[in-house]
């Protein structure tokens, strides 16, 4: 089985909280058991990217609602681990920091979900990899579950994990719009006020 991990933290490349230190050691624990676990990361300006062997892997356009996007995905493995960086300007790239402002945060986590989809096909066509399952951390991923189930995802499964529920992506409406992603409309989404709450949009 082929698993891509998305997260916005992963230790040694970027820790904050405890989400990092799951993303550092579920894949190697997966890969134990003859998972092929891959993790795909925002290319953080701060990453060192000699001190961790990290290699320019591939580039694309990426179409979106606000314009075209180069994309470029760099590769390391640590630990025998494939880890992707996801780069491109102004979204990732040039941080000193993981998290920015609330504003900013939402758009450019919109705009990693939308590109890690995009650079899931591109992975495909360079090395012939592309992931039977997506598993989405917290909210800065959680469009993944959603983008897959209802836009098409060719034979692809997702899985969400919450590792705190105190931050979910609250008031993305605005964001999602210009990022031309419809809200997520389902019942129980309507009925809390949450539809515009980006880890209600992945678990609903």
């Amino acid at each position: 089985m082929k698993v891509l991990l998305a997260s916005a933290e992963a230790v040694p490349f970027a820790k904050v909280g405890g989400l990092a230190d799951v993303l550092g050691s579920l894949p190697a624990a997966l890969r134990r058991l003859d998972v092929d676990a891959r993790v795909m990361l925002p290319g953080y300006g701060f990453i060192n990217h000699e001190g961790y062997g990290v290699e320019k892997l591939l580039s694309f356009e990426f179409a979106h609602r606000l314009g075209l996007s180069e994309v470029t995905l760099y590769a390391a493995e640590l630990d025998g681990t494939p880890f992707y960086l996801l780069q491109s300007a102004p979204y990732f790239g040039l941080e000193g920091e993981v998290y920015s402002q609330w504003n900013w945060d939402m758009e450019r986590f919109i705009f990693f979900n939308q590109a890690t989809m995009a650079a899931l096909h591109q992975l495909d066509e360079a090395i012939g990899w592309f992931p039977d399952l997506v598993h989405a951390n917290d909210w800065h991923t959680a469009l993944l579950p959603f983008m897959i189930r209802d836009h098409g995802g060719g034979g692809l499964a997702s899985v969400m994990s919450i590792h705190n529920i105190a931050y979910q992506g609250d008031y993305a409406g605005g964001f999602l719009w210009n990022a031309g992603v419809d809200g997520r409309h389902h019942a129980d989404l309507v009925e809390l006020g949450l539809t515009d709450n980006l880890l209600g949009t992945g678990i609903a």
